[in-house]
């Protein structure tokens, strides 16, 4: 989607996710880098690229916002590797900023011997989890190789700096451009009463959301053992309770069976994918973030600036900053007793979910802003664009 005219890319991302978190972060940043003047592309790759993530992009495309616009839905690994080839060769990118594991291996791969474009590789997570050692050896192994042929890395917490340094990766190449979102971000929501209609949610229901993609990194088998736990004390749950699950993803149908065997149909609901889902989390009286490992969370950005009371488990990526330890609940991750203890207190008050709520919004707003993390990238891009890689 270039013509002749086309002007030499800035920067051109890429990702073979098409969905979740990553879907999200190229959502905001790209438009607020074109505000600042940078000229930027996309290229997205594989079996995740999904309908709603295609639209997006061709929309931001329409408006101005890309400059450059290729899509090679199903492609492998390989078969990315060499289309990137060929699109660095014809718009002449002064940076590649590469999104999520699949993308940092076709992007660094396809440019290992072709250099410039700077390369800037964003992991959104390295994926490190505890009691891997053997994966995690394999990760250290294949990412010091591949820091080699790696300019910065572009990292969208402080726990990813942290697995970055177990990791063996040189300090010097590594810099955290934070996760932020919107000052104007909490405007755009709408109010419980019109999100619940949105959501097909019954007035007097009491809504657990979960806005995350089916996958195993997300740990939601804890989450519905924990429910089965909770349902056999003396409490139980309450009547009207219901946990909604917003996305797709490779464990559905594995998630499907446990609900089944765990006789909790009538409680979890597997609602697909919601586009702008963000705006409707007013909707939800509660949410939860269980996952084994994160970068940083757009979902627990957005639910804490929305003041929804948040389960996560206690992983570094989950807890940016010390004082989010007052504005949720924590639990130790795969501890699905742990889980439903805190769901179980979560649940007693009202008064002291709001309390929480209302902090966690106050906190979010004051330190995670997309104008800070804009500020750092058109910072990185401006020094690699002038040569200087560290």
């Amino acid at each position: 989607m270039t013509s002749a005219t086309t002007p030499r890319i800035d920067v051109l991302h890429v990702t073979e996710a098409g969905g979740g978190g990553v879907a999200r972060h190229l959502g905001l940043v790209l438009p607020a880098l074109s505000q600042r003047g940078l000229t930027c592309g996309l290229f997205a790759f594989g079996q995740r690229l999904e309908d709603g993530f295609r639209a997006l992009a061709e929309e931001q495309s329409a408006a101005g916002r890309l400059s450059a616009l290729a899509f090679a839905p199903g492609a492998n690994l390989l078969t990315a590797t060499m289309r990137l080839r060929k699109l660095v060769q014809q718009w002449q990118p002064r940076i590649l900023h590469l999104h999520a594991t699949r993308a940092g291996l076709a992007g660094r791969l396809a440019l290992r011997r072709n250099r410039p474009p700077a390369i800037v590789y964003s992991p959104h997570a390295f994926g490190l989890t505890p009691n891997h050692t053997g994966q995690q050896l394999a990760l250290k192994f294949g990412e010091q190789r591949l820091a080699g042929w790696t300019d910065c890395y572009a990292l969208v917490s402080h726990a990813e700096y942290d697995d970055a340094m177990l990791l063996g990766l040189p300090a010097n190449q590594c810099l955290v451009c934070e996760n932020g979102l919107p000052d104007d971000f909490t405007e755009t929501l709408l109010d419980r009463t019109e999100a619940r209609k949105r959501l097909h949610v019954p007035p007097d229901s009491i809504v657990l959301g979960v806005p995350c993609r089916l996958a195993k990194q997300k740990n939601l088998d804890c989450l519905i053992k924990a429910l089965a736990a909770l349902r056999r004390t003396p409490s139980g749950l309450p009547p009207n309770f219901r946990i909604l699950l917003y996305g797709t993803g490779p464990e559905e149908q594995a998630l499907r069976q446990l609900v089944l065997n765990e006789k909790l149909t009538a409680v979890v609901h597997f609602a697909g994918l919601m586009p702008n889902l963000h705006r409707l989390l007013r909707g939800f009286d509660l949410a939860a973030i269980p996952s084994r490992y994160e970068g940083l969370s757009y979902a627990l950005l957005e639910t804490l600036a929305a003041e929804v009371p948040l389960l996560v488990s206690g992983i570094p990526a989950n807890l940016p900053r010390p004082e989010l330890h007052e504005c949720l609940w924590t639990f130790q991750v795969g501890d699905e007793q742990d889980l439903a203890r805190q769901l179980a207190a979560a649940l007693q008050s009202q008064d002291e979910r709001r309390r929480r709520a209302q902090l966690g919004a106050v906190l979010v707003k004051k330190n995670f802003r997309l104008n800070v993390q804009i500020d750092c990238l058109t910072a990185l891009y401006q020094r690699l664009g002038n040569g200087d890689s560290h």
